[in-house]
């Protein structure tokens, strides 16, 4: 089981700017943490799988690199950009009604998330299957340039 993309970040969810000097972001997730995983960590992932093939048959994982509030998540966009951001929740009824594409689904996908935030997958547990995986803190530090003006 997957989390929210870190990527998702550099298109469909990057921070819109409100201002000369303020940038939002907006994800239905009111102040419950979100799951995050970087896409690049699913292969080391799924090799330690493959080498421990015994241990992982039948069995599934949660995987993530970080759980953070969208609050938090503002904040770290803040500190590697050095431009202010600010979080702003949306309901993920108004965000169904947005005009992007899957919005529906993507609505559902954040209901669902938040229903179960922190319940399930497993950040500890993913480290120490990968010690490799990102936390949302390093990845931004690798793609802070994607978000400077």
């Amino acid at each position: 089981r997957l989390a929210f993309y870190m990527e998702n970040f550099l298109n469909t969810f990057k921070p819109k700017q409100v201002n000369k000097k303020n940038w939002v972001i907006n994800i239905p997730m009111e102040e419950k943490p979100l799951d995050l995983f970087c896409c690049q960590d699913l292969g080391g992932i799924v090799l330690k799988m493959f080498d421990n093939p015994n241990e992982w048959i039948g069995k599934g994982i949660g995987v993530a690199g970080d759980s953070l509030t969208g609050t938090q998540i503002a904040e770290l966009f803040t500190l590697y950009t050095g431009i202010d951001h600010y979080y702003k929740p949306v309901s993920v009824e108004d965000f169904k009604k947005q005009r992007i594409q899957g919005a529906i689904e993507l609505g559902n996908m954040f209901a669902f998330y938040q229903q179960f935030a922190g319940k399930l997958r497993d950040v500890k547990r993913t480290r120490e299957i990968y010690p490799e995986t990102l936390d949302f803190r390093s990845w931004l530090e690798l793609n802070a340039g994607a978000f400077k003006g």
